[in-house]
Parts: structure tokens; sequence; C-alpha cells
């Protein structure tokens, strides 16, 4: 056989030009030689083959709609979505647990500005976003989410755990949202959280102007002015529902154990514990109220200030806003058994009132502020302040058949107030938790006669029982602690 096994394939003359293919095969070579219009063939079929390759989906999947979102699955997608205007009023979800201590270096990711704000959803669907860090100096509005704008706009079910947002000398800092004006923040919890800002700076959120609902927060936040435990500023249509902090909160002016500053806004079914020291104007729960609307609340936080200080409220004031008219600040149903340090203008419950304003049904504890004078509240001692009689005289929401957020709860005297919605579960020995002790307890009650939950018992299901009905429950909530407490 010839070492040329194919001398000449095809030749073709075509118009304006050739186009000649050759195949030459031997032991040394393969050779192709093209010209004339055959090169724009070839171009046309490539571009072709690109035009019909499938193109890589968006982060993890999804198409941003409410009934299809975008799917957020790594550190990597989250990125791209910071760095992505154009999806920020798309809907989001979150697939996957993230730790953004996986990415190199100093990188910025913050969701939403005051150019864009975010207005879509971001369902974090219960799973956590751990070690997000920010270093942001000269930037307003810091957090993961910088700025959050639209009716429509919420951010739902997120954990954030060890977080660290410093925004410096910024305005608006907090861990989940520098400032929610419009939209709502729902089921989120931030545990151990690191935040630093000057005006507006909470363990949450900077600034609200929306509804943040069903919230825990566990933080050390830092701040100059306007400084809280969950939300620096909560401003005119700012509404707190059902949240609770455990933080050490520390700054100059208005700082409170919840809220730095109430301007024309409420906090409802909300407490706070922990450390709150600053200056002036300190509350337990809230620094400063202007027009603020405070109903069943409750601080055990220990306040330290020097001028105006309160267990539950530093300066309860009216406030004059030129859109909505005057109103006065009002605290209804509210109780504070923290120690409250000041030198000026120092009370158990409220250190000043102004005139106009008022302080209705509300309690202090005498023996643990260390304090006998407030500037509106009933003090009492104790054991008044740990048996349900005290406040069912006073009016005061107890209904231990209610819903878990539909009132007040003292499942075993001597106990201060706690919110039904607080109360887990299976957390028999009232610990904060639910763990082996409690299984304990119900594993040598078993068979006995049943006290409702709710009034001290361990019968959860409410019939009459102890059995695997409850039993199930208990290992529903197991390991399902308090958010731990700051260092």
């Amino acid at each position: 056989m010839s070492s040329v096994a194919w001398k000449r394939v095809e030749e073709e003359q075509m118009s304006g030009g050739s186009c000649r293919l050759c195949i030459a095969h031997d032991s040394r070579a393969v050779a192709f030689s093209l010209s004339g219009q055959c090169l724009l063939y070839v171009f046309a079929t490539a571009l072709l083959l690109v035009w019909v390759t499938p193109a890589r989906a968006k982060y993890a999947g999804g198409k941003g709609t409410s009934s299809d979102p975008y799917l957020i699955a790594t550190a990597r997608d989250l990125l791209d979505l910071a760095g992505e205007p154009n999806d920020w009023d798309a809907h989001l979800r979150l697939t996957a647990d993230i730790d953004m201590a996986s990415l190199d270096g100093a990188i910025i990711c913050i969701i939403g500005d005051e150019f864009v704000p975010f207005s879509g959803t971001f369902d974090g669907d219960g799973r956590q976003i751990l070690h997000y860090a920010c270093l942001r100096p000269g930037h307003p509005k810091v957090g993961l989410f910088g700025y959050v704008r639209g009716m429509a706009a919420e951010i739902r079910n997120l954990r954030l755990v060890d977080p660290n947002v410093d925004g410096g000398t910024n305005d608006c800092v907090g861990a989940l949202v520098g400032e929610l004006s419009y939209g709502r923040v729902t089921g989120c919890r931030v545990e151990n959280a690191h935040v630093y800002g000057s005006t507006a700076a909470g363990g949450l959120m900077g600034w609200n102007g929306g509804t943040v609902t069903d919230c825990l927060v566990c933080a050390e936040v830092c701040g100059s002015y306007s400084v809280g435990g969950l939300a620096g500023i909560n401003s005119l249509r700012g509404e707190i529902l059902r949240c609770s902090v455990d933080a050490r909160v520390t700054g100059i002016n208005s700082v409170g154990g919840l809220i730095g500053n109430c301007v024309l806004a409420s906090a409802q079914w909300s407490s706070a514990s922990g450390l709150v020291t600053g200056s002036s104007y300190i509350g337990g729960l809230v620094g400063y109220s202007y027009g603020g609307e405070i109903s069943n609340c409750y601080s055990t936080s220990h306040t330290s200030g020097v001028l105006v200080a309160g267990g539950l409220v530093g300066s309860n004031s009216p406030s004059c806003n030129c859109s909505s008219g005057s109103r006065t600040g009002t605290i209804r149903n509210c109780y504070s058994a923290g120690r409250v340090d000041g030198q000026l203008d120092a009370g158990g419950l409220v250190g000043v009132t102004k005139p106009g304003c008022t302080v209705e049904n509300s309690f202090w504890d005498i023996a643990t502020s260390g304090l006998s004078y407030s500037a509106g509240g009933i003090g009492l001692a104790t054991w008044q302040l740990q048996r349900r009689g005290t406040f069912m005289d006073a009016g005061w929401r107890f209904d231990p058949t209610g819903s878990p957020a539909d009132g007040w709860m003292i499942r075993r005297e001597p106990q201060y107030p706690s919110f039904a919605w607080q109360i887990l579960d299976g957390d028999f020995d009232d610990d904060g938790d639910v763990d082996l002790r409690d299984f304990s307890e119900l594993a040598g009650r078993w068979s006995l006669p049943a006290i409702p939950f709710r009034t001290g018992g361990l019968d959860m299901t409410g019939d009459g029982q102890l059995d695997t009905r409850d039993l199930a429950i208990l290992c529903q909530q197991w390991l399902q602690g308090a958010c731990p407490e700051q260092d």
C-alpha cells in the first residue's frame, strides 16, 4: 500500500473564492488547508454552537421569582449578590449554611445601599451564615444588608453566628441591617455579634423604620449616640414586636438594652438583659423615648449612667413631629428587675418622665435595683414581683391556655414574669433550654397525674396525662437552648 492512504477527500470551487480540504495521511502527518469562504462557514458554525450551549445558572439556581427564587448556597454566591444591584429586588433563598471565614482577605459584602436599596425578599430558611465580617469606615449603612427599603422587602428566618461589623465613625451600623426604612425583618437570630459604629448602632440593625418581629439577639455593641442591643434608633413607623436581647451595650448618649432612641415608634412584648453603660440617657430597655409607646416589656439589665438612668427607660419624653403632630411618651404594663447605678436623675424604672407622658401599671424591684425612687411606676419587693397575683390585679394578660404569643406567664412561683412566647415546650426545670435534665423530670413523673405545662406541670398536650405525645414534643425541642450569654 502507498504511504499516502488518502490523497484528496474533497475539492470544490465556490463563488467568490475556493474551499480546498486536503487530508494527507502517512506515518508522519495529517495536513489541513482552508481558504476562502470556508473560513466564514467555520466561524458561523462556532457561533451557533455557543448560542445553543446552555448558559450558566445564576448563583446556585433559580430565576429570582417568588415561585422560583435565586438559590444562595456558597460564600461566592453572597459576594456575587452583593456585586449585582440588579438582583436586589429579587426573591432569594439560602439553601445551605455558609461560613464566610472561608474567604481570603478582607472582602466587602454589603447587599443594598443608599443608591439601590434591597427591596426583595431573602429567606434564610432556618440556616446560618457564620463569621460574617465587615470593616467599612467612611461608608454609611453598614451590615450584611446595608439599606433595605420597600413595602414588600423582607429578611426572614436567618441566623447570623459570630458576625463582626465595624463601621468606624459611620452612622447606621448593624450586624444584619444598617438601615431598615420600609419592610420587615422576621424570625431572625444574631448570636455572639460584635458591632461598632458611631450614631445608630445596634446588634441587629442600626436604624429601624419598618417592622421587626420574633428576633433574638446576643451581642456586644459599642457606639457613641443612639446605641441599642437590637436597634440604635427605632424611628417613625418603626415597630418592634416579640424580640429578646442579651447584650453588652456601651455608648455616650441614648443607650438602651433593646433600643437606644425610640422616636414616635413602638416596642411591645420584648425584653432585654445584660449590661448597659453610658454617660447620659441610659435605660435597661430604652435609653431615650421621644413619644414612644413601650408596652408589655421588661428588662433585667444592669444599667449604669451618670445623667438620667432608668431600669427600663432613661427618659420618657414627648415628641413633636411636623408631619405627624405631637405625641406623648407611654409606658404600660412593664417591669424592671436589674440594678441601676446613676448619679443624677436615676430611677428604678424610669429616670425622668416629662409632663404629659404616662407610666401605667408598671413596676420595679426595689431590692435588685438598689433604688426606692423612680419617675413613674410602683416599687415592690422581690417576692411581690414573683407572683401572678400582683400583675393580674393590675390587669396584665395572664392566659396559660392562650397562644404562645398571647400574654405573660409565671410557670412556677416565685418567678419573675416572662412572655408566653419565651417559654420552651419541654423546659420543665425553667433553665432556658431543653436537655437531659428535662427528660429525667418527665421520666420520673411518668404516668402520674398531669398538671398543664403552662401552670407549672409537665403535660404539654393538655390531655391530662403524661404519655408518648409529651415525650415527642420534648424530643422535638431537644437541645433548642437559649441564646448564649455574652462573656
